[in-house]
């Protein structure tokens, strides 16, 4: 019973979100905590390619990534956490990658929006046997069409941060977790 119930907590979401608040606390903007944490294209730094993902910059940043976080990591992790914490993973280098290459206007970047986006469609993809596939193919095309409105008008759909929306780190997480899917229907298959 206690194997059970360890495998349907998501002990790896539960850290995250922890930590996340943590720092919330301990490094509030405008704190030189913050600025240590944060990723910021003048200070060459190592750390901050891994922690800003866990930075947030005012409640409401913090909020919304807390509740998708908790609703991924219940139905994701649950399903696989190998999987999810790949998929988390990969979501840190796309974003990263997108900062340090396609976005060199940004100075600085920090949230965890852009990662949520590759753990969203690769929960969708675990969730395939208990959810029809329409369903599941029509809440990623949601997702798609929220991001090409946030691209083309340059608002966040659903939030307003302190700091402007990197709609960048959203689509380069959604286009990870679309490579992501595809390596592991490959995979499936295979296996099959």
């Amino acid at each position: 019973m206690t194997a059970g119930l360890a495998e349907r907590t998501p002990t790896i979401t539960l850290g995250l979100v922890s930590i996340m608040i943590a720092i919330a606390l301990v490094a509030p903007e405008n704190s030189q905590r913050f600025d240590l944490l944060v990723l910021d294209r003048a200070e060459p730094r190592w750390w901050p390619w891994l922690t800003a993902h866990v930075l947030h910059t005012d409640a409401e940043h913090l909020g919304w990534n807390v509740v998708a976080l908790l609703c991924l990591g219940w139905l994701g992790e649950t399903q696989g956490r190998l999987r999810f914490s790949t998929s988390f993973a990969v979501g840190v280098v796309a974003v990263d990658l997108w900062f340090a290459w396609f976005n060199g206007a940004l100075r600085y970047y920090c949230g965890l929006s852009g990662v949520l986006n590759t753990v969203l469609l690769t929960t969708l993809y675990a969730l395939r046997d208990s959810i029809a596939p329409r369903w599941l193919f029509a809440f990623a095309g949601l997702v798609a069409a929220k991001l090409v409105w946030e691209w083309h008008s340059g608002i966040a759909l659903l939030t307003h941060t302190q700091w402007p929306p990197a709609v960048g780190a959203h689509v380069a997480g959604f286009g990870a977790g679309v490579v992501l899917v595809a390596v592991y229907a490959r995979h499936d298959r295979v296996r099959l």
